[in-house]
């Protein structure tokens, strides 16, 4: 895809693509927390105004209803170190659960 193209459409190709295997509480839950993490992550790295254009969850074992491990494929927008404005860039947010809290096992 090339040009502007609205997050919306992105996040709508991730969805009709089936990449969100888990429940919507858990990949709404998770989100957050693994956006949260690259946000700061992306912010420490010198990049600034760091956005989320789009992001699908899923686990990788066959327990997609309660799982204990998920990945979070983010695709994010920011301004890198030397000011230059990028966009559709891709990371992923492995996340485990212990004691019933999600954390961050690895950016990626």
């Amino acid at each position: 895809m090339a040009g502007a193209i609205p997050d919306s459409m992105i996040q709508k190709t991730l969805d009709d693509a089936g990449m969100t295997t888990v429940t919507p509480a858990i990949a709404k839950t998770t989100r957050a927390i693994a956006w949260t993490a690259l946000n700061a992550d992306l912010q420490a790295g010198g990049w600034a105004h760091p956005r989320l254009q789009a992001a699908a969850v899923a686990a990788p074992g066959t327990d997609q209803t309660t799982p204990t491990v998920v990945d979070v494929t983010t695709i994010w927008a920011a301004t890198d170190p030397a000011g230059e404005l990028v966009d559709r860039q891709s990371s992923t947010v492995r996340l485990t659960l212990t004691s019933g809290k999600w954390s961050v096992d690895r950016i990626t």
